[in-house]
């Protein structure tokens, strides 16, 4: 299936700018209509931004036509060593439609995912035509099931470049030999019609891919509660760590707030912050992505943290009294109801986060699982988050079926408390 591209952490902040003083109840059409010029506006602050050490730009410049990397992968220290040690395939393989070319020019592949660089091409009259959805099929069709998210560089000209990253699961834990790229494109907020469709092969002798395996099996415990750190796999293009969760915990166990690797020289690793930073958050079985150092040889290497988000169990969720239209219930007065639509085939919520709530924080995903109250799922159609007038606001629109009955209880995905305690364990690297 499409997915949509990953929206960056910190643009509530250009929202907050584009958005005008109104209603509530004209609030969420009006991020709609702003998203996406302040998405093109961020990453272009952000590629402008970007500070590449000399010796990296050196080498990548030593190889024909691959400038162009150093705006994706300069500020991902993993992907930099891959692009250095030149762990990575020239494609340069193309298709034209409706006058418009896509290129798939390099990828980086090893068993975690596939990295592809592309190219699109306006041969037209197109007004910024974008790449809208992406997925990788196998040479007879068969659709790769795997995560996708993908980034582009605003270009009003005629050629910009752009990234696409799939990512393996426990649905596909291995990429073929022979894929196929299928994208769909969109202009000016509008789908076109077809699809571009590019087979190229990779050849997995020359990036094998293989990821060095680190059995940690530490337990730590913050404030009575207990975390155990399973292993570490070590990517070309990214560290996945294993940890899973005591099941007799009293607090839900959302996220960690400054996770990071260090080695013996000071040296850090980041988590990864944009596209996918893991998987399962909120289980007690979680994968959490950082930065690789596959190309380095740290002789010692760390996991280093101090500060969780968590929240008591039985206060995960939060409801909706669809009568009185007002929420009953959220744990420590997190949210109000601003406004509150409801007719036979749809419930639309809007909710501003109140400063006063214990350790707010602007930028989180409250909720993306809700119930009626017989315990049906509901489907989420529409959801998002962003400011206005100094105030953060969470949306939500549901689909109702012909029995749906109130009230709606929304479970809790994350949530601003933390628990606090520094914790360093050293990971075996033999």
């Amino acid at each position: 299936m499409f997915e949509n591209i990953e929206i960056p952490e910190n643009i509530d902040e250009y929202i907050k700018k584009g958005l005008e003083k109104g209603s509530t109840k004209k609030f969420t059409k009006r991020l709609k209509r702003v998203l996406g010029v302040f998405i093109c506006i961020l990453i272009t602050v952000f590629i402008a931004g970007i500070r590449v050490s000399p010796a990296f730009a050196f080498n990548v410049a030593k190889i024909p036509g691959l400038n162009y990397l150093v705006e994706f992968v300069s500020m991902d220290k993993g992907l930099k060593a891959a692009v250095d040690h030149e762990y990575f395939l020239n494609i340069g393989k193309s298709v034209e439609k409706q006058n418009i070319k896509l290129t798939v020019k390099d990828v980086i592949v090893d068993n975690s995912g596939i990295i592809a660089f592309y190219s699109l091409e306006n041969k037209g009259d197109h007004v910024s035509p974008r790449i809208r959805a992406a997925k990788l099929t196998d040479a007879e069709g068969k659709d790769l099931e795997m995560s996708s998210s993908y980034f582009f560089t605003p270009n009003d000209g005629k050629v910009f470049e752009g990234k696409l990253e799939f990512y393996t699961n426990d649905d596909q834990k291995e990429i073929p030999e022979n894929v196929v790229l299928k994208a769909q494109m969109i202009e000016e907020g509008k789908a076109l019609s077809g699809t571009w469709e590019i087979p190229f092969s990779i050849d997995k002798s020359r990036l094998p891919g293989a990821e060095k395996v680190y059995a940690i099996n530490k337990t730590i415990e913050i404030e009575g509660q207990k975390i155990n750190f399973e292993n570490i796999k070590i990517y070309p293009i990214k560290s996945i760590l294993t940890i899973s969760l005591d099941k007799s915990n009293s607090k839900k166990i959302f996220a960690f707030d400054d996770l990071k690797l260090i080695d013996d020289n000071g040296e850090e690793w980041e988590r990864v912050n944009s596209g996918f930073t893991g998987s399962n958050p909120g289980d007690d079985y979680q994968t959490l992505n950082f930065q690789s150092n596959y190309f380095y040889r740290p002789k010692e290497l760390y996991i280093m943290g101090s500060s969780i988000r968590a929240l008591d169990k039985d206060k995960c969720y939060f409801t909706v009294d669809t009568e009185k239209r007002k929420i009953s219930y959220s744990p420590y007065d997190l949210i109000s109801l601003t406004d509150f639509i409801i007719s036979k085939e749809k419930l639309s919520l809007e909710a501003v986060i109140n400063k006063e709530a214990k350790d707010i924080s602007n930028n989180f995903q409250i909720s993306n699982e809700a119930y009626d109250s017989r315990g049906k799922k509901l489907e989420i159609l529409e959801q998002g988050m962003g400011r206005a007038e100094n105030k953060s606001y969470v949306n939500y629109t549901f689909k109702l079926e012909h029995d749906f009955k109130g009230p709606v209880i929304l479970k809790i995905c994350d949530y601003p408390s933390r628990i606090k305690g520094d914790f360093k364990i050293k990971i075996p690297l033999k």
